[in-house]
């Protein structure tokens, strides 16, 4: 993870990846499935190996990463989501 954050780490807490690692660019997208994937493993390696750090770093993409890959009521979702994106609008 740290070796991930250091060249691919984006400011929301996961690391830039459209269909491959795209550098700390905030240009450089990142798709729904690499943020639900993530917390997910996330989750399990606290399971495994009981280190809190793994649900902070979950937590922080559930608070910044994941609501800007999908609408409120969760019935559509952007595929690809970039930190400096600021026009996307749903609808």
């Amino acid at each position: 993870l740290a070796m991930q954050d250091k060249y691919h780490g984006q400011p929301h807490g996961i690391f830039a990846a459209d269909e491959c690692f795209g550098g700390r660019d905030l240009n450089r997208g990142i798709e729904l499935c690499a943020v639900v994937e993530q917390m997910y493993s996330l989750q399990h390696m606290f399971r495994v190996q009981g280190d809190p750090m793994f649900l902070d770093r979950c937590e922080r993409m559930a608070y910044n990463a994941l609501p800007a890959t999908i609408d409120p009521l969760m019935w559509r979702h952007q595929y690809l989501q970039q930190s400096n994106e600021i026009n996307a609008l749903y609808g």
